[in-house]
């Protein structure tokens, strides 16, 4: 019987056209057809990080990692397409030798069932934690020189403010959005005043005042009411009308 091979895919950011799931599948379907081996089944996991997530925790590798009586190997692309924890793939290693199933990358002379196919692999698992760990620090330092220089680092601006480009420079810096910034300070007027969140929010909704043009809608739960800092209500405060303040009714 030939090789039954599960195909696994898995990209952290699905912009990422270097490492795209089309090119992860056609290269493990060439290496698989090389080898004589069948593709009984696919595991593609999507924003996904492997930083963050062992293969148990992947909603898709998961479910054929519960019935490994079905495949006979493990294929991806490369192995930090896999894993990039050691920790991760020496725990994989044990499961594997205990179910007697098998690792292969398409691209790298990786295959556990030898000796020098594990010391190789344990190798290159140890240089993929290292780039994760290499990414993050990239991330996270030029986070911190963004807002060092007054620059906005991307992504939803949160309620009261709209990213605008700074005059005269790069990038773009976080400024008060005026159609909304009064509304914030009455709610820090109501709530200094003692008045309920409930009320509040009751009001605000009544009134209308449910988005900001400029930026982030405002809060869909009403666990982070603007300012509030406290629970109100564990029921989300979204109607048919779109996204309230916060609260439970209005």
């Amino acid at each position: 019987m030939n090789e039954r091979i599960i195909g696994v895919i898995r990209l952290s950011d699905k912009t990422d056209v270097t490492t795209s799931p089309e090119r992860q599948r056609s290269s493990i379907e060439n290496a698989s057809a090389a080898r004589g081996a069948e593709i009984v089944g696919w595991a593609e996991d999507i924003d996904v990080s492997a930083s963050q997530k062992s293969p148990w925790e992947r909603p898709e590798l998961s479910k054929w990692l519960d019935h490994p009586e079905q495949w006979d190997a493990l294929m991806f692309w490369r192995l930090d397409r896999f894993v990039r924890k050691v920790s991760d793939f020496a725990e994989m290693i044990r499961w594997c030798q205990k179910y007697d199933r098998n690792l292969i990358s398409a691209t790298e002379t990786i295959d556990i069932r030898s000796p020098i196919g594990r010391v190789i692999a344990y190798i290159v698992s140890a240089f993929a934690e290292m780039e994760a760990e290499a990414i993050r620090e990239r991330v996270t330092g030029s986070h911190d020189y963004l807002r060092r220089n007054g620059r906005w680092g991307g992504g939803l601006a949160p309620y009261g403010y709209q990213a605008e480009p700074i005059p005269g420079g790069k990038g773009v810096t976080l400024v008060e959005d005026p159609a909304v910034s009064e509304i914030l300070r009455e709610i820090a007027r109501r709530v200094i005043a003692r008045e309920s969140y409930l009320s509040i929010a009751a009001d605000l909704n009544e009134r209308g005042e449910r988005h900001s043009p400029g930026g982030a809608g405002l809060p869909t739960r009403s666990t982070s009411c603007p300012l509030a800092g406290q629970d109100t209500n564990p029921s989300p405060g979204v109607d048919g009308n779109g996204p309230h303040m916060c609260g439970g009714n209005g």
